[in-house]
């Protein structure tokens, strides 16, 4: 959608906006051409970006998580280096 920025139209974004968080069902009346639909879908697609900005946000502080697998003979050799932590159920080398 490409709109210019109209200080009018962001305000009544932003109160339907308000009133869609706090009520279940909203009817938009006005006069034909008063910019309904553009403001629902304005609306809409502003929503829906910051949603996946969201996503994105999170999947990005998700910590990651990398696996590697030991033998047996290398697990003998880890546990003859180190002494286990009781607190914390780990080994110190």
């Amino acid at each position: 959608m490409k709109l210019d920025p109209n200080p009018l139209m962001l305000d009544k974004a932003l109160l339907l906006y308000e009133l869609l968080k706090a009520k279940h069902g909203i009817i938009i009346l006005g006069d034909a051409n008063s910019g309904k639909s553009t403001l629902v879908k304005m609306l809409e697609n502003a929503i829906n970006k910051s949603t996946l900005n969201e996503l994105q946000v999170l999947m990005d502080q998700r910590q990651r998580v990398k696996l590697s697998q030991i033998t047996p003979e290398e697990y003998e050799e880890i546990l003859a280096i180190s002494k286990p932590r009781p607190d914390t159920s780990t080994f110190e080398l």
